[in-house]
C-alpha cells in the first residue's frame, strides 16, 4: 500500500492544486491518493461528526455578537463600544467583558455565539438507541 502521494503516482504540486481546487482528479487517482493517506474514498463524502465539549473542559475560544435590533454597549478589557443594528464584534472569550442595553433604548436583540477552539481530532459519540 502506498504511503505518500508520490508513491500513489501523484506529485506534491498536483496534490497542492487539488487542495486549492485548481485541478480535477480522476477516480483512479483519487482511490490511489486515499490509499496513500490511509482513508476510504467514502469518508470524503461523509458529514463530519459533531463534538461534545463539556462545560468544565471547554477551552477559551472566540465570542461573536451581532446586533439584530436596538443598541448594545459592550465593554471588553476595559474598553466600551456601542453597537448599533447590523454591527458585530468579535473578541477572545478569555477577555473580561460585560454588556448591557443602554437605558434610553431599553432593549436589544442580538445573536451571541461562543465558538470554542476544538481539538483537531474527532471524538466518537456513543450510539443512540432508536
Amino acid at each position: 500500500m502506498p504511503s505518500t502521494p508520490e508513491q500513489a503516482g501523484l506529485t506534491k504540486g498536483f496534490v497542492s492544486k487539488l487542495e486549492r481546487d485548481l485541478a480535477n482528479v480522476s477516480v483512479a487517482s483519487l482511490i490511489r491518493l486515499c490509499d496513500a493517506l490511509g482513508i476510504s474514498v467514502g469518508s470524503l463524502f461523509q458529514a463530519p461528526k459533531g463534538e461534545v465539549v463539556r462545560r468544565d473542559a471547554r477551552p477559551a475560544g472566540v465570542e461573536f455578537v451581532l446586533v439584530l435590533a436596538g443598541q448594545l454597549q459592550v465593554t471588553v478589557a476595559g474598553e466600551e463600544v456601542t453597537l448599533e443594528e447590523g454591527d458585530a464584534l468579535t473578541f477572545t472569550a478569555d477577555m473580561e467583558h460585560t454588556f448591557r442595553a443602554p437605558s434610553r433604548t431599553g432593549r436589544a436583540r442580538v445573536i451571541w455565539v461562543l465558538s470554542p477552539a476544538l481539538p483537531d481530532h474527532g471524538i466518537e459519540l456513543p450510539p443512540t438507541a432508536d
